[in-house]
């Protein structure tokens, strides 16, 4: 039973408010643009995983999406929380085009897309741990 709704990101509709007031020739709106287009991304790899798990037995399984919770010393965020009986799961989604290598020596997560170009990420596998 899904318990927190995936929903579109508040920061989406923040950043689209800003982006009308603006003119369109403003030297922010690229920006503005690609930061709407990795966070729609995101929300869309969260939503497609969410109704995956949407179809688990309702009376044994809690989803929780976009979960915020306060811990010390900060608060941290989690994709997809799965509550049972029996165990909690923590699911760390990542939208991501290209090829992805995990490299453990400097502890990051890197993309090389088809055109060649690699960014650079934080290892998600670490990212979970230290929500755990």
């Amino acid at each position: 039973m899904i318990i927190k709704e995936c929903e579109i990101p508040l920061k989406v509709h923040m950043i689209e408010a800003l982006m009308r007031r603006l003119p369109p020739d403003h030297a922010r709106q690229p920006i503005l643009n690609l930061d709407i287009k990795k966070i729609k991304a995101g929300y869309s790899g969260e939503y497609r995983v969410l109704s995956t798990l949407n179809a688990l037995p309702e009376k044994e399984y809690l989803l929780f999406h976009d979960l915020r919770l306060i811990g010390l010393p900060f608060p941290f965020q989690m994709d997809i929380l799965i509550l049972t009986s029996y165990f909690l799961l923590i699911i760390e989604v990542k939208n991501m085009a290209g090829e992805i290598y995990f490299d453990n020596t400097f502890n990051q997560l890197i993309r090389t897309n088809t055109d060649g170009k690699t960014e650079a990420f934080d290892d998600p596998i670490l990212q979970v741990n230290r929500r755990r």
